[in-house]
């Protein structure tokens, strides 16, 4: 049976202006590497440096800073 996920956890982010992350499923809330849901919320002005990321837009397998591979990181 599938857990319930009764809210996503807020994940921390580390930009310039740090954006609100929801997470629903991955590696945070439900302890999967397997996916990633989660919902981004910039603020006004939000820039961050270019990523050649391994994932595709629902982060499968689930998102890590590991795997983004930001420009300049």
């Amino acid at each position: 049976m599938q857990p319930h996920i009764k809210k996503p956890t807020i994940v921390k982010s580390e930009d310039n202006m740090p954006k609100l992350i929801r997470e629903f499923i991955g590696r945070v809330n439900t302890g999967t590497e397997a996916l990633s849901i989660a919902r981004m919320s910039p603020p006004a002005g939000w820039e961050e440096p270019a990523q050649t990321p391994e994932f595709i837009v629902a982060c499968l397998p689930a998102f890590s800073a590991d795997t983004v591979h930001r420009e300049g990181a």
